[in-house]
């Protein structure tokens, strides 16, 4: 009795190990199927962005890898937080929801795996940012609000307040100071004169920057309507550009709203 008792449990063990062992093998039959698939579009949406040089994926190990290579030289691998990039992976998956997502997130949650998003920029920087697949879940399932909303934006705001010195070069200002007010990215120009901006109105400073904008995000290709949207779940509406002397009362506004870059 007792070594028919042994004889099934040692069966029963063998039989555990083999449907493991098969279900492990079709969950990475299931997750390396998709790879091809997926670097087709990716290597099709890089091609229509110019910011981007390269996007691609693979997979091994347990580990969806996600492999993203700026050449925009205003993107800093530095400057970017894994909040964002997590929020900004959160962005996209969302945007990808079907049977496909599904079926890697159930694969790679029965292998305990993970996704791994490295980004590069054009200075060669690079850092990679671990996701674990609980946490992949949860990106797709929780609201932009439930993710680390406030320290995302901090750091996007961050990263647009770096083009100040840049404007006061290239308008002659006296400082330019960066600002989040009322729903838009503000840089606030001090000039010594009033007439060192005279030539402007409301309307052609605002064209002004509506030019010297759009080519920037035309750059952005076919992530355009992807990086209005992040910027936009951050409740950041555009831009806002205001002229003033030391002295004051000499203010000039002009606002820029996304969709007057589209």
């Amino acid at each position: 009795m007792k070594k028919t008792i042994r004889h099934i449990l040692v069966c029963f063990v063998a039989l555990m190990a083999a449907t493991a062992c098969s279900t492990a093998k079709e969950d990475n039959e299931i997750l390396e199927s998709t790879v091809t698939p997926v670097n087709a579009e990716l290597t099709e949406m890089a091609a229509e962005t110019p910011a981007l040089e390269s996007a691609s994926v693979s997979y091994a190990d347990a580990d969806y890898k996600i492999d993203v290579r700026f050449a925009d030289s205003n993107i800093a691998v530095a400057d970017l937080s894994e909040s964002l990039v997590q929020y900004a992976l959160a962005m996209y998956l969302k945007s990808h929801t079907g049977q496909r997502l599904d079926n890697i997130a159930n694969a790679l949650t029965r292998l305990d795996g993970k996704m791994t998003v490295t980004v590069t920029d054009v200075d060669n920087a690079s850092r990679s940012y671990e996701i674990p697949v609980a946490r992949v879940k949860q990106l797709v399932r929780l609201r932009p609000m439930e993710l680390n909303f406030t320290e995302v934006r901090a750091n996007v705001l961050e990263i647009m307040g770096k083009r100040c010195a840049a404007l006061r070069e290239a308008t002659g200002a006296d400082d330019v100071q960066f600002a989040f007010s009322g729903g838009f990215a503000q840089y606030s120009f001090t000039f010594g004169s009033a007439r060192d901006y005279s030539r402007y109105n409301r309307g052609s400073l605002t064209g002004h920057y509506v030019n010297l904008l759009k080519p920037e995000y035309e750059s952005f290709g076919a992530m355009r309507p992807f990086v209005v949207q992040l910027l936009t779940s951050l409740q950041i509406e555009g831009y806002r550009f205001a002229y003033d002397t030391a002295a004051g009362g000499n203010s000039l506004k002009a606002v820029v709203p996304w969709r007057l870059l589209n």
